[in-house]
């Protein structure tokens, strides 16, 4: 598990191979991940857009940038948690993904961004 705060809201994340859904042999592997984001500011906050670097050690970066996450925008009140699931596939047993999200302070028309902390996709067989 990786974690990191930016702006009083923490960011944890975790991930997982999905060997049944993956495809070692054609190239086709899937990663899960499971992001918690907590707000420990005094105010409310509301995720607006993520945006994710993606890479591959066997392809090129991706970019990916987007409304909310897994099509919410959730609003978290001080001291609220927010958890979700989702997933990234490689063309390899090997890569990382980081990133932000932004943020509007609720009642105002300021926003933050919030660092994603880098984390890796990989078997766990390829790290040792």
């Amino acid at each position: 598990m990786v974690s990191q705060v930016t702006s009083n809201v923490e960011v944890k994340v975790e991930t997982k191979f999905l060997d049944g859904c993956s495809d070692v042999r054609k190239g086709h592997y899937l990663f899960a991940y499971s992001i918690r984001i907590k707000n420990t500011n005094p105010f409310s906050v509301q995720l607006l857009s993520r945006h994710w670097k993606i890479q591959d050690s066997l392809s090129p970066v991706r970019y990916v940038n987007g409304e909310g996450v897994v099509g919410e925008r959730p609003i978290l009140l001080p001291g609220d948690s927010y958890e979700y699931q989702s997933y990234c596939d490689l063309t390899s047993s090997l890569g990382f993904m980081e990133g932000s999200y932004i943020f509007r302070i609720e009642d105002m028309d300021e926003l933050i961004e919030v660092d994603i902390p880098r984390f890796e996709l990989a078997l766990s067989s390829k790290l040792n």
